[in-house]
């Protein structure tokens, strides 16, 4: 299960069930990206606040079929 770790732009986000969110990020080396954030609608969520639009983040992603998942924000 290959992960990557890149510098990322958030676009947009989108709510997906009860605490995730499907964040599109632009990032340095792998263009336009969607992955999944879980738990971060949650209120004791450390992703919360870093994951908003127009923030720059250094994350940590795991490569999934059609939507990676943020491991590290």
């Amino acid at each position: 299960m290959p992960t990557y770790r890149d510098h990322a732009v958030v676009l947009l986000t989108h709510k997906l069930g009860e605490a995730d969110r499907i964040i599109t990020l632009l990032s340095r080396s792998h263009g336009k990206v969607r992955a999944v954030a879980r738990g971060v609608r949650r209120t004791s969520s450390k992703f919360g606040a870093r994951l908003e639009p127009f923030m720059v983040a250094d994350l940590q992603l795991y490569e999934g079929r059609t939507l990676d998942t943020i491991t590290q924000a």
